[in-house]
Parts: C-alpha cells; sequence; structure tokens
C-alpha cells in the first residue's frame, strides 16, 4: 500500500491564516472563523452535542481536582479515564501499573501542567504501558486546559492542509506530520507517531501547540466566539476548542 498523502486540498481556499512575519501573530480567514465555530458549536462524540461536551467538562473539572493534590493511585484512575474519553482500548494495561508506572505518571503530569520541557513530559508518558503519545497529548489536554490541546489523527490532517499566507508572498502549511496506514480492519491514514515518536512530538510542541495558540489569540481578539452547548452561552476559546473544532470538522468533511 502507498504512503498516505501528509496533506490534502479538502479545505476551501478561503480557508487560511496569515502570518506578516515569521513567528508573527496569525489571523485567521473570515472562513476559517466561521467554519471554526460552526464546527465547534456542533461538536458531538458518537452524535450526543450537549452530553458528549458535559463530560468534556466534568473530565475537566475533575482533573483539576486531582492535580491539586496528584497522588498515584488518583492520577492512574484519570488517566484511564481520559485514555477511555479519547477512544483507548488499553484499560486493563494502565489498571496493571506498578508504583514505579504510577510515580513516573505523577511526574509526568506535574512537569505537563507546569510547563516544564514539554516534550520530555510527553515522551515520558507516552511511554507507559497503554498510552502512547495520541494519549499522552490528550492528558495534557486536560490537565492544562488553558493551554495543552490533543493530537489526532484528524486534527493534525487539519492543520496538515490548513494555509499560512506569509507577509512575504509565499505560501507554506501550518504542520508537517508524517502520517502512515493503520494496520487491522479500518485502513485509514493516521498520525505517524509509533515509529518516530521524538520528531512528532518536537513537531507537536514546537508547531502544532503554537499554531492553537495564536489562532485561538486572533478568534478572541475578532470577538468571535463559540456557543458552549453544554452551557447555551457563548465563550471565548482556547487551544482545545481550536482542536475539537478541527476533530470534528475533518472527521465528518476530511480523507480519513
Amino acid at each position: 500500500m502507498a504512503s498516505p498523502a501528509s496533506s490534502a486540498s479538502t479545505l476551501g481556499a478561503d480557508v487560511y491564516v496569515t502570518r506578516a512575519t515569521s513567528g508573527g501573530t496569525l489571523a485567521v480567514s473570515p472562513a476559517l472563523a466561521d467554519l471554526l465555530i460552526e464546527a465547534r458549536n456542533n461538536y458531538a462524540w458518537r452524535g450526543l452535542t450537549g452530553d458528549s461536551q458535559k463530560k468534556i467538562r466534568d473530565l475537566t473539572r475533575d482533573a483539576a481536582r486531582t492535580m491539586e493534590m496528584p497522588a498515584p493511585v488518583a492520577i492512574q484512575q484519570l488517566i484511564a479515564r481520559i485514555a477511555k474519553w479519547g477512544g483507548g482500548r488499553q484499560d486493563a494495561r494502565i489498571a496493571r501499573w506498578d508504583a514505579d508506572d504510577r510515580a513516573r505518571a505523577v511526574a509526568a503530569t506535574i512537569g505537563l501542567r507546569r510547563m516544564q520541557d514539554i516534550s520530555t513530559w510527553l515522551l515520558e508518558l507516552a511511554a507507559l504501558p497503554g498510552i502512547g503519545l495520541v494519549i499522552a497529548t490528550k492528558v495534557f489536554r486536560f490537565v492544562a486546559p488553558d493551554i495543552g490541546a490533543a493530537g489526532d489523527r484528524h486534527s493534525t490532517y487539519f492543520t496538515n492542509s490548513l494555509s499560512v499566507r506569509c507577509g512575504d508572498g509565499s505560501v507554506e502549511l501550518a504542520s508537517c506530520f508524517r502520517r502512515e496506514w493503520a494496520t487491522g480492519a479500518h485502513a485509514a491514514s493516521r498520525w505517524a507517531v509509533y515509529g518516530a515518536r521524538e520528531a512528532e512530538t518536537l513537531e507537536y510542541v514546537e508547531r502544532y501547540l503554537p499554531l492553537l495558540k495564536k489562532i485561538t489569540a486572533s478568534l478572541n481578539a475578532g470577538g468571535r466566539q463559540y456557543t458552549c452547548a453544554a452551557r447555551g452561552i457563548s465563550v471565548d476559546w482556547t487551544p482545545a476548542d481550536v482542536e475539537m473544532a478541527m476533530f470534528f470538522w475533518w472527521a465528518k468533511h476530511g480523507p480519513r
């Protein structure tokens, strides 16, 4: 089977971000803002919009409480819940963690919450039984909800396909995550995190997270709020919200 394309032309020509200078702020195009708002407003896991977003809010609240006094067993249980929410099927492996695994998980989650060397702590967490880099980013998303954001085959495909129009007239793509074919019955193109995790972790930390942060700032500066289905009110964005919108839009409209 041929290697999957790393990007796709699914996004319209009017969906892009602009950047005046290298490393500078970003501005989202009106079409991108509209796309993200609609996707975030309608985000649903398994078709249950309000219930789906309530589960996320509940898990975010419980993660905050757990991180106030991060006891080893409580961290293990929190990570198992996040892994299950994220579609992982490794509950039994996480449940069998020994004292050393739990201690490593505590150190990693504290490091991520304090924003200390994110790459190192993500890799440390990913190396634990039943985790991997995708679930590690989801843990980061909940233990540091104002900064962290999940990495997923849908959201990384979105950013790989998102055009950045630069001030010098050049155009580049927002990220360059590698992709590979999933094994088993479902031959979908997935984020290639299993053979070169360090390179993909750096891409996540150095390009993906700053991109989401800058898109968040652009949306909030423009007053482009979204409506939280769990509360029925308009609220500002976080990077995790931007990731959710990208994930949901690509899951519905993008190639697999």
